[in-house]
């Protein structure tokens, strides 16, 4: 079950990276690289976001997860992970 949950989470942010790429792409070619309110920090911010998702996932694949992550590791992701998500939402939601 949790091996699929990883291979989910890997599958979602690869293909949220990718997109967040085609999207950043077509910005510059159509919109003379506007940045519409800060969206297009925010693209790039999400690459971070995605690319910490899927280390995780990775970390949890290869079972390096039972020598890194101790409870401070873990405790600290978490905060990353709400704080990356709090400030997704207040850049989108200004813009």
């Amino acid at each position: 079950m949790w091996r699929n949950f990883n291979l989910i989470i890997l599958g979602a942010s690869t293909i949220f990276g990718v997109g967040n790429y085609f999207m950043l792409k077509l910005n510059e070619e159509n919109r003379e690289s506007s940045n519409c309110g800060g969206l297009r920090n925010l693209s790039l911010f999400d690459y971070a976001f995605n690319a910490l998702n899927f280390l995780i996932g990775v970390v949890n694949l290869t079972g390096l997860n039972n020598v890194i992550c101790t409870a401070n590791i873990v405790s600290i992701l978490i905060v990353i992970e709400l704080a990356c998500l709090v400030y997704k939402q207040i850049v989108y939601f200004k813009a």
